[in-house]
């Protein structure tokens, strides 16, 4: 996506409540996009089933099981940043 697409999908949230911008402290160049404390709200209520199923799930394996699952995890997020060329993590 363009800048100027990312720029009028910001406006639009911004317009809905979603979002709101504040100045980057160490670059005034720069903005700091941020969830608006309604839309914080929105996004526990969206999610919150989510967790609670998946906290039910993961608690019918074993530890064993839930170790291999984060080794397997951290592995192919490694992979996957590798593809796209970060080395951040």
């Amino acid at each position: 996506m363009t800048t100027g697409a990312i720029t009028g999908l910001i406006d639009r949230m911004e317009g809905m409540g979603y979002f709101r911008r504040e100045n980057d402290p160490s670059d005034r160049r720069k903005v700091v996009v941020l969830l608006t404390p309604n839309a914080k709200v929105r996004e526990r209520r969206a999610f919150e089933r989510l967790g609670r199923d998946m906290g039910q799930m993961l608690s019918t394996y074993r530890a064993d099981e839930l170790a291999f699952l984060a080794r397997f995890l951290r592995r192919t997020r490694t992979i996957v940043d590798q593809i796209g060329g970060r080395s951040d993590r």
